[in-house]
């Protein structure tokens, strides 16, 4: 982006923060956590891998670890909320 835009990198990302009061990997983390949150409310009964992969996650234990620092259950927990 900061080529086509012929802009700094470093003044790409603190204009980010500045504007959203986050960085872009936060916001990233932000934006996959809200999907799968709504995938969840969706499809209760979609599979953890399923929804892992879905929001852009390879990795199953930190797409959780990532959920819980969000939203303070697993992803499992907040599906049995639900039903």
């Amino acid at each position: 982006m900061s080529k086509q835009f012929y802009l700094d990198a470093s003044y790409i990302r603190k204009a980010f923060v500045k504007e959203l009061d986050k960085s872009v990997s936060e916001y990233i983390i932000w934006v996959r956590m809200k999907e799968a949150k709504e995938l969840l409310d969706i499809n209760p009964a979609m599979k953890l891998s399923e929804l892992t992969e879905a929001v852009g996650y390879n990795d199953t234990r930190y797409f959780c670890k990532c959920f819980k620092k969000r939203y303070g259950v697993l992803p499992s927990e907040y599906k049995n909320q639900r039903k």
